[in-house]
């Protein structure tokens, strides 16, 4: 496997990506019209312009992403879209992509991601790699979201 920034020609794919890992959870918390799944390319082009995103591959198959910003005021970084293909889930990647994108900040003073509260898989993830939950609150979809976050080293 081969993390890497993220190119311009990547980002269909990376849309595609996460509409297939998002759909999930979407059924989940039965709420069709969270932001991940509608999200265009118009969007993801104007992340790039101000967030560091990076693509796991295999094989030159793009399987997952995640997308980061680190605030200059308080220097948290916050992470978002951590998203891998279904069939690809479970084999390590979203452990590294997670990992990976840390290391593209080495000033920040914490990251900061949050999760639905039911996602118990995703929540299990982040805590096994020192994420702490920080708060409860709801996403602008209404999705009850867990807030976490991890002290950078």
């Amino acid at each position: 496997m081969k993390i890497a920034l993220a190119h311009k020609e990547d980002l269909e794919q990376i849309l595609q990506i996460q509409r297939e890992a998002f759909q999930k959870e979407a059924e989940r918390y039965f709420e069709f019209e969270i932001q991940p799944l509608r999200e265009t390319k118009e969007e993801i082009l104007k992340d790039m312009e101000i967030k560091t995103i990076l693509k796991a591959e295999i094989n030159g198959k793009v399987v997952g992403s995640i997308r980061a910003i680190q605030n200059k005021v308080d220097f948290s970084c916050e992470l978002s879209r951590l998203s891998v293909l279904p069939q690809y889930q479970g084999k390590g990647i979203a452990t590294q992509l997670l990992l990976e994108i840390e290391k593209y900040f080495p000033n920040a003073a914490k990251f900061v991601l949050a999760t639905g509260a039911k996602s118990e898989d995703n929540i299990h993830l982040y805590k096994k790699i020192g994420y702490q939950i920080s708060h409860y609150d709801q996403f602008h979809d209404g999705v009850e979201a867990v807030f976490m976050i991890k002290s950078a080293n």
